[in-house]
């Protein structure tokens, strides 16, 4: 199976699901973290992403497929 392209040509991935959660002390405040897995990556490929930059740019509400392994 070949991965998804956008329109622009390039692979377009988005999250899949969120496999783990952590809190970290940025400029001593909590900051939440969460591992999410992406489409057309597999799970080594999670990246850590802060959680509110994740739902800023509405991927958390607008990814039907999103999913919460927790």
């Amino acid at each position: 199976m070949l991965p998804h392209c956008g329109p622009n040509g390039l692979l377009s991935a988005e999250p899949v699901a969120i496999l783990d959660r952590r809190l970290a002390k940025v400029n001593n405040r909590a900051v939440a973290y969460v591992l999410v897995k992406w489409s057309n990556h597999t799970d080594e490929d999670a990246t850590w992403e802060n959680y509110t930059d994740l739902i800023q740019r509405d991927w958390w509400c607008s990814s039907s497929k999103m999913e919460d392994s927790k």
